[in-house]
């Protein structure tokens, strides 16, 4: 059985990302692996030996996949074709989506926080004029608590 030729290659060049980016993992997961056909998995029952050994009789019903878990392999029967491994441009491809999606990101970020400093930076000059004008009302009371001192001693020394 040959393998399944695959679309032709797209750079993430050609389609410009338009409007917000998406966030989300499974959203990442798709723009970066959007051409790669994940391995066929087998879904079989196969017999593997059990808690007592390869003496006792007993067997555990399972499935490669399951044999295989952890691996990073799939199992193969004799007369199967291997599921096709991406090829180095495909996965250097991968490898720049995703880092044109992470640069996307960090860009996105950088300005949601460049926003907020700056909301912060209006805050803190509205709270330093606030301030200003309670210093100055208080400047004026203690003037005026100063002028009532020094009136009433007048008043007692007459």
């Amino acid at each position: 059985m040959p393998p399944q030729s695959l679309p032709p290659q797209e750079t993430p060049s050609q389609h410009p990302p338009s409007g917000p980016i998406p966030l989300s993992p499974g959203h990442v997961m798709q723009q970066c692996v959007h051409h790669y056909r994940e391995p066929r998995q087998s879904h079989h029952p196969k017999n593997i030996i059990g808690p007592g050994g390869s003496g006792s009789g007993q067997t555990v019903q399972g499935t490669e996949e399951q044999e295989n878990r952890g691996t990073g392999r799939t199992a193969v029967r004799q007369g199967e074709d291997r599921p096709r491994e991406p090829t180095l441009h495909e996965a250097l491809s991968n490898i720049m989506g995703a880092y044109h999606h992470s640069q996307e990101t960090m860009a996105t970020v950088l300005a949601k926080f460049q926003k907020t400093q700056q909301l912060q930076e209006e805050q803190y000059l509205g709270i330093r004029e606030e301030l200003k004008s309670i210093n100055t009302t208080l400047v004026t009371i203690v003037g005026v608590l100063k002028d009532l001192v020094n009136t009433r001693r007048d008043t007692v020394a007459q």
